[in-house]
């Protein structure tokens, strides 16, 4: 029987509420203060996702899902005053097959102080906040990639809603960003190390519940952007071994550099990441890495672009091919698995018949250096208020 705070989501889909706090100051881009509602609830929803594996042996069956997963949230943004705000995000989210309850995750929750604004603005966020890394990493929405998932670079290299505790100083122009932070870091002690279970990093997330601190990831991210277009790049570097009586260092240092395109109807996104990883050799169980790297490349072409076609409506076609090594380099006692050196050719649509509402199509065509693995197609209808 499906629970109580199920049913509180579909009441809320249906009914869109919404409920306002007092009108807050914020700032227009003209630097000038004016009033805007800042309290509101909503919903952010992978309403139905299906999945289809293709066996690549004939003997065995194909396995399909159909999930149900809802997220409602309270999305809080309150000016105190034009240089001081404070921004919250914590969705609940229920997922489809179980009877469970929802549990509550914070994907975003500080504040912001500015220092200084105009062309050159200059301020910094002090809480728990997205690591500034990667492409899918900077947003909290699914309805904002292509894919029904993300890239798979973006869950097992950079962990996709990778959030912790910790403060990030913003200097930005119309042109530049800079973003230099220090977080929490990772804890090494959660890397699950037994084949075929493991996520590699994204095991180690504290997000920031009780996230131990013993160890800090300092994060650097640069951008250059021009009318909508930006490339740049990012790392980070930490220790996770978080204290651990196991290991005296277990250090992770991430590089990334990345690019988003548009020209008209197309679209271009793209992401080269390595991950290192020192001391893999005292994680027990089967070797981690201690190096793993990857790419991916996403063509899209809207054939809906022009200004005669109606506010939101836009129907992206696209192509991403991906290639990525999670044992490039294993260590000096371990064993490399060749099924982890792997390629992607993920071709799709969206559908998009809102600026908040979207259907899914993707059809992954998978294969290692070991064997070819299960193709893979989904379906989704997300959409968010």
């Amino acid at each position: 029987m499906l629970n109580l705070n199920f049913w509180f989501c579909i009441l809320l889909l249906f009914l869109s509420i919404r409920l306002t706090a007092q009108p807050a100051e914020t700032i227009n881009k003209n630097n000038s203060v004016e009033s805007q509602k800042s309290f509101k609830w909503g919903i952010n929803a992978d309403l139905l996702h299906f999945q289809n594996k293709h066996s690549a042996q004939p003997t065995r069956s194909n396995q399909m899902g159909l999930a149900l997963n809802l997220s409602f949230f309270p999305h809080a943004n309150y000016l105190f005053n034009s240089k001081i705000q404070i921004t919250n995000d914590g969705p609940e989210y229920h997922e489809g097959g179980t009877t469970q309850n929802g549990s509550l995750q914070v994907i975003y929750a500080y504040l912001e102080h500015h220092l200084l604004t105009g062309d050159l603005e200059l301020f910094f966020r002090l809480g728990n906040q997205l690591l500034p890394l990667g492409l899918s990493n900077t947003h909290a929405e699914l309805i904002y990639e292509y894919s029904v998932q993300p890239p798979d670079l973006e869950t097992y290299l950079i962990p996709y809603q990778w959030n912790e505790n910790g403060v990030l100083f913003i200097a930005h122009t119309p042109n530049y960003s800079l973003q230099l932070g220090a977080f929490n870091s990772l804890d090494g002690n959660k890397f699950d190390t037994n084949k075929p279970t493991r996520n590699f990093l994204n095991d180690g997330l504290q997000n920031g519940q009780n996230a131990k601190s013993e160890d800090i990831m300092g994060v650097a991210r640069i951008d250059v952007s021009y009318d909508g277009n930006y490339v740049g790049g990012s790392v980070a570097y930490g220790d996770t071994a978080q204290d651990s009586q196991l290991y005296e260092k277990l250090t992770v240092t991430i590089g990334e550099v990345h690019a988003q395109l548009k020209f008209g109807g197309i679209s271009l996104r793209a992401m080269w990441v390595m991950a290192k990883l020192a001391e893999a050799y005292k994680l027990i169980g089967p070797s981690f890495f201690d190096q793993a790297s990857g790419y991916y490349a996403t063509l899209a072409y809207d054939p809906l672009f022009s200004e005669l076609s109606p506010k939101g409506v836009s129907l992206p076609l696209f192509i991403r091919y991906s290639e990525y090594d999670l044992h490039e380099k294993v260590p000096i006692f371990g064993t490399k698995d060749l099924s982890l050196d792997r390629q992607r050719i993920t071709i799709g649509l969206n559908y998009r018949i809102h600026d908040h509402i979207v259907y899914k199509f993707n059809y992954q065509m998978r294969k290692n250096a070991l064997s070819k693995e299960s193709d893979l197609s989904e379906f989704s209808v997300s959409f968010k208020f």
